[in-house]
């Protein structure tokens, strides 16, 4: 499994079409970055459903990232924790 640094975006230029997030998530996957771990900017909701259900195939690592002032974490089966309400304008929304 890899390791990605996820950050929440508002800036619509991070933004990936729908039809586009799964090969957004498969890009970022084959990203080498000298031994860094890669970023996911992520600015729509079906980008981070993207990474939780890859989390959840166990193609990537739990992570976690700030949002409001909070750490939300995703956990192995792909729920976020930490108060994630308002998130993409959703209220705890799970897979």
């Amino acid at each position: 499994m890899k390791n990605l640094n996820v950050l929440i975006s508002d800036n619509s230029n991070h933004a990936v079409a729908d039809a586009k997030a799964k090969d957004w998530v498969n890009t970022l996957l084959a990203c080498q970055n000298n031994g860094s771990t890669p970023i996911a900017v992520v600015a729509t909701q079906v980008q981070l459903n993207e990474l939780r259900i890859a989390v959840k195939e166990k193609r990537i690592n739990p992570f976690e990232f700030q949002f409001n002032e909070s750490t939300i974490r995703c956990d192995i089966d792909g729920n976020l924790y930490g108060n994630p309400e308002g998130l993409f304008d959703e209220m705890n929304c799970q897979l």
